[in-house]
């Protein structure tokens, strides 16, 4: 080896894990440092050049994931004449593009090499040869490596062992036999879910909807569910008890994820115990794969104050809600929102303004004298009071569900972790990783603290309203403060609400102009 000529005056010492290291600090140890200290003794004090210590945290196979090499690359051959390192593998084994990379800097720079071991000198042939050497070694070590894992990996998931990442909402991990478990109260949500879909018609937005106002909380941990997390659940073929693995890979050149041939994929059936039977499965999937039935996308479903009430009296159907959303910039450059809202006919194909229907229903309200105080309280109560959760989820269960999502949360970090020891997760996909996860955890903790009942309700508490505090029924009616609410009130007293259409407007100076025929149900009034 080669010796360090007079004309060095200042080196980079890089410092970063290994693999060895990183299953260390699982066991505590801080390697980092003890790096720090063993350069420090056993190698920066044998010379007289200054150096800088330079500390990579992060840990990955290829230069991009290394931000702390990314900034010392440029600087080498100008602020630094040497790299310091503990051995060769230190620099990197990375592909092949990226040994390149570092290579052809290291040769025509003509940066030393300086190790715990050893000095490379880049003008040296066999000392160039070495480092060409180490350089593919260490690469085709993290190839055999990650080979070895992952077809460890395709033999578990050919023998119904569940290797496939993250564990399904509904199930945990049984560590011991490496399958799924279904776990209640989450399997009994997901067979709502799938009975809601397959059975009742709900679309992903309407499903979503109903399990925010029964206050379950998604996956994440959230109030809100997403119409995509719906539908993904209701494809997963592991809800039925198949698994199916390596249907995706990872461009290594991109990081796009894309699909493999399918006589790739591994498909084992009853792998596990399943928690949608088969029947339930086949009617979602037929539903899935019909674009006739193709749900609207909505963002939520709450019912409209007047939400099947109005019908039409040319054809007698109901008439449904539509609204829009206008923008408009100011000359101030801010931006106002105008939201036009109709009650339309998608028979008779008219429309009319929503909110002149709704005032022509209180208007009518407005003329009833007398009222069956039995009646008015009916409807107050209904009006007032809050859905409960389906039978049988209790605030127990949701602090199971909690729990049980809690510590699949910590499995999944201590999972994620490995497959980056092992090279299957870049530090990107580790960190993308941590932050939901721990997110989710916190979510988590201030969901908790906040369960008190023994069930759960679906909407927010509506403030009580008592008879002594409103003067008429339009009162009441105002004082709700909740759309569906309102929506009660209005069907605990109206039986019919018909609209007749009297002209059909084509402008806005010639508007369309209609009249109501309000009903009451036959026990409001006295008789």
């Amino acid at each position: 080896m080669s010796h360090i000529p007079q004309s060095i005056s200042r080196a980079i010492c890089y410092i970063r894990k290994s693999r060895e290291d990183e299953e260390a600090e699982r066991r505590g140890e801080d390697t980092l440092l003890k790096q720090r200290e063993l350069m420090t003794r056993d190698v920066l004090s044998r010379y007289e050049f200054d150096y800088e210590i330079k500390e990579e945290v992060a840990s990955g196979d290829s230069i991009r994931e290394r931000p702390v090499f990314q900034a010392i690359l440029p600087e080498l051959g100008t602020k630094y004449q040497a790299i310091v390192c503990k051995d060769l593998s230190r620099l990197g084994r990375g592909s092949y593009t990226d040994m390149g990379v570092v290579y052809d800097i290291i040769r025509d720079k003509r940066i030393y090499i300086i190790t715990k071991d050893a000095i490379y000198d880049p003008r040296n042939f066999s000392d160039l040869r070495m480092i060409r050497f180490s350089l593919f070694f260490n690469r085709e070590e993290y190839e055999m490596t990650l080979w070895r894992l992952t077809e460890g990996k395709y033999d578990g998931a050919q023998r119904g062992k569940w290797v496939a990442g993250s564990v399904p909402y509904g199930f945990h991990y049984h560590a011991r036999l490496q399958i799924l478990v279904p776990y209640e109260p989450e399997a009994r949500i997901v067979q709502w879910i799938f009975r809601w879909y397959g059975e009742e018609g709900l679309g992903y937005s309407a499903i979503a909807t109903r399990l925010r106002q029964f206050g379950i909380r998604s996956p994440r941990g959230k109030e809100i569910w997403r119409p995509e997390v719906i539908h993904r659940m209701l494809a997963n073929p592991a809800y039925c008890g198949t698994l199916v693995f390596r249907r995706t890979q990872r461009n290594k050149h991109d990081g796009k994820v894309v699909m493999r041939p399918r006589d790739e994929h591994i498909v084992v059936e009853h792998a596990f115990e399943a928690i949608i039977d088969t029947a339930l499965w086949s009617l979602v999937q037929t539903r899935l794969q019909s674009t006739a039935h193709a749900p609207k996308v909505k963002a939520d479903f709450t019912p409209s104050e007047l939400a099947g009430l109005v019908t039409c009296g040319g054809c007698g159907r109901k008439m449904i809600r539509q609204s829009s959303v206008q923008r408009y910039r100011k000359r101030d450059g801010t931006i106002s929102k105008y939201t036009k809202e109709f009650m339309y006919c998608p028979f008779c194909g008219y429309s009319v303004k929503y909110r002149d229907c709704e005032k022509q229903v209180l208007t009518a309200l407005s003329h009833v004298a007398k009222i069956d105080p039995t009646r008015f309280a009916e409807c107050l109560a209904s009006s007032t009071q809050n859905r409960k959760a389906p039978v049988g989820l209790t605030t127990e269960d949701i602090q199971k569900q909690c729990e049980a999502r809690t510590a699949a949360l910590n499995a999944r970090l201590e999972r994620a972790r490995d497959l980056l020891l092992d090279g299957t997760l870049t530090k990107q996909d580790y960190q993308e990783i941590k932050e939901k996860c721990q997110t989710e955890l916190a979510e988590i903790a201030k969901w908790t603290t906040r369960i008190t009942d023994d069930t759960l309700p679906c909407t927010p508490p509506t403030p009580p309203i008592s008879k002594a505090q409103i003067r008429s029924l339009v009162d009441g009616y105002q004082q709700l403060c909740d759309t569906a609410a309102k929506n009660r009130f209005l069907r605990g007293l109206l039986l019919d609400v018909r609209l007749e259409l009297v002209h059909k407007g084509r402008h806005r100076s010639d508007p369309t102009r209609f009249d109501l025929q309000v009903t009451l149900h036959p026990n409001v009034t006295r008789t």
